[in-house]
């Protein structure tokens, strides 16, 4: 997996691309280290931060994914999160999954511009 974390004024991004199935004996190194960006990065913002998800690059989701999101989640309580998931299957999981009623879901930045 590889992960991008980038600190922007207002929100802490974080962008995920999986061209690699997961593996159980690297994926929680992984997901630790990525869990420790987007502590830093949200460290000395008084709660201020939220995070957006950046998915656009996935065609796939899974449990190590949605534990990652749901971690990320306690981080920024009571904020609401944000992805950015333009594949029907993986926003379709979400929803099922009932993420879309804990994390703002859109389709593109774009769209995500254009809530206000």
């Amino acid at each position: 997996m590889n992960f991008e974390v980038t600190e922007k004024e207002s929100y802490v991004l974080v962008w995920l691309a999986g061209p690699d199935p997961w593996q159980q004996q690297t994926f929680f190194p992984i997901i630790d280290r990525l869990l420790e960006r987007v502590k830093d990065s949200l460290t000395g913002t008084g709660g201020s931060k939220n995070i957006v998800f950046d998915f656009s690059s996935l065609n796939f989701i899974d449990s190590y994914m949605i534990t990652m999101l749901v971690q990320c989640m306690r981080y920024t309580m009571p904020l609401r999160n944000v992805v950015i998931v333009p594949d029907n299957q993986i926003r379709s999981i979400l929803s099922m999954l009932g993420i879309d009623t804990m994390m703002s879901i859109y389709l593109s930045f774009e769209e995500w511009n254009r809530r206000d």
